[in-house]
């Protein structure tokens, strides 16, 4: 039987801009949801909260005042790209 030894390589994965957007409003909406009992481990939960977090470090829209309005362009010019 093959053993599969972990690692602690760090995985990257590159958004747009717009999909960073998209992706971190979503995921802030769901990690706000009471789904404590959906997860199989606590781990899961926390990994979420840490990708939020993550997000926040580099994104400065969800923090501005008219952030509905950029989500919503952000959307729209998804939809376009697609």
């Amino acid at each position: 039987m093959d053993v599969y030894e972990l690692s602690n390589e760090n995985v990257s994965i590159n958004f747009s801009k717009n999909e960073a957007i998209v992706f971190y409003s979503w995921l802030a909406k769901f990690n706000d949801l009471d789904l404590e009992k959906d997860f199989e481990s606590e781990v899961e939960q926390q990994l979420l909260w840490n990708i939020e977090a993550s997000f926040e470090k580099v994104l400065s829209e969800p923090f501005m005042q008219n952030f509905d309005e950029i989500l919503k362009d952000a959307r729209h010019t998804l939809k376009i790209e697609k």
